[in-house]
């Protein structure tokens, strides 16, 4: 079953702010150290805040999940296009990071002729007991009511090095009443598993400056 996002943030970008101090990288977010979420998504379990900031050289994703029914398929999945072309199904500049309650179980997908791919293309590929990847480091708790996600990937791809300005959106899967839910929706992309296939839905990361924060 797929279900619509209600947006409690309305916009059509996605502000990346300038943090004033790293955030402590252990899955454990707090207001202090990210301010107020740049989005929230609404699903039964309640809403799913999501912040994004850079400090250094690095941009922090992450995301607060209400769930207190806990499953290693719960997810919570950013995905960036960070030469921003926008294109109608993944291309070989996109990537995807599905951060699973069961670390272990997370996946990294980049785009390839229109579809996602695993690395070399093995369908039981999992990040087991890594913690990163080229670029990219993730933590991740979970508590009785819910779980809380921190990514970072390296600033350069979201700094529009690539010549255009990079896109981004994101997606939530709460396993136990199997509904999906993302940011941004469209008429085109209602929910979050055509957020997926369809790049051209995704919203622009614009800096503090260009976004009016």
């Amino acid at each position: 079953m797929l279900s619509l996002v209600l947006l409690l943030t309305v916009s059509d970008t996605v502000p990346l702010r300038v943090l004033t101090h790293a955030p402590v990288f252990d899955g454990i977010i707090g207001t202090g150290e990210y301010g107020p979420p740049i989005l929230q998504m609404q699903t039964q379990r309640g809403s799913v805040s999501v912040w994004m900031g850079r400090s250094g050289d690095w941009v922090y994703v992450a995301a607060a999940l209400p769930d207190s029914t806990a499953a290693w398929r719960d997810e919570f999945a950013f995905l960036l296009d960070p030469v921003g072309d926008r294109s109608p199904a993944p291309g070989h500049d996109d990537s995807q990071w599905v951060i699973r309650r069961v670390l272990d179980s997370s996946e990294v997908l980049r785009g390839v002729h229109g579809r996602w791919q695993l690395p070399g293309d093995d369908p039981a590929w999992r990040l087991g007991p890594a913690r990163g990847g080229e670029g990219w480091d993730v933590q991740a708790t979970s508590t009785s009511t819910g779980w809380q996600v921190e990514l970072r990937v390296e600033a350069a791809w979201l700094a529009g090095t690539y010549g255009g300005v990079p896109a981004a959106a994101f997606r939530a899967y709460d396993d136990a009443v199997r509904i999906w839910t993302g940011w941004p929706v469209s008429q085109a992309c209602p929910d979050g598993a055509q957020l997926e296939r369809l790049p051209a839905c995704w919203s622009a990361v614009l800096g503090e400056d260009a976004a009016g924060q």
